[in-house]
């Protein structure tokens, strides 16, 4: 609302102040450009993330929080809808059997999907795609504290 108040006032002024066009033209294209400016200088990976809109994280003890931060890994390592739906079966503790049956896909196909989905995140088990979702569910939840070490430290 403030924004909105500020962006009419400073617009009344500027057809007020540049009687030419051109004037006007160049005053609103430099505007535009240090509020692109100023924005790209309060970017860091947390705003990123949650302040900018890309992904809203919720509640942490929502089942849903999960499936959220599934997507993202999804999106981020190219993985298909079938491997989406299968690391988020596997996440919630559901075995081979239960996939089947919920996917109506035999366990052969779940094996398939998941060493495709292990190959296009770099792991190797069950036990480290819990963890590297995990990893993920709690940079989401608390990025804005404090930022992650990198990889191997």
């Amino acid at each position: 609302m403030t924004g909105r108040a500020l962006g009419v006032v400073i617009g009344s002024v500027a057809l007020q102040v540049f009687v030419n066009s051109e004037q006007t033209i160049m005053f609103f294209c430099v505007l535009a450009f240090l509020v692109l400016f100023a924005a790209l200088l309060l970017t860091n990976n947390a705003n990123m993330r949650t302040g900018w809109g890309f992904v809203r994280p919720g509640n942490p003890d929502e089942e849903t929080d999960i499936f959220r931060t599934c997507e993202v890994i999804a999106q981020d390592y190219g993985l298909t809808q079938r491997e989406l739906e299968i690391m988020h079966s596997v996440i919630l503790g559901k075995t081979r059997k239960e996939i089947g049956e919920e996917l109506f896909i035999t366990q052969n196909t779940i094996k398939t999907h998941l060493h495709n989905l292990y190959g296009k995140i770099d792991i190797h088990s069950e036990s480290d795609l819990k963890a590297f979702v995990a990893k993920r569910e709690k940079m989401f939840s608390t990025e804005e504290e404090a930022p992650l070490p990198p990889e191997g430290q």
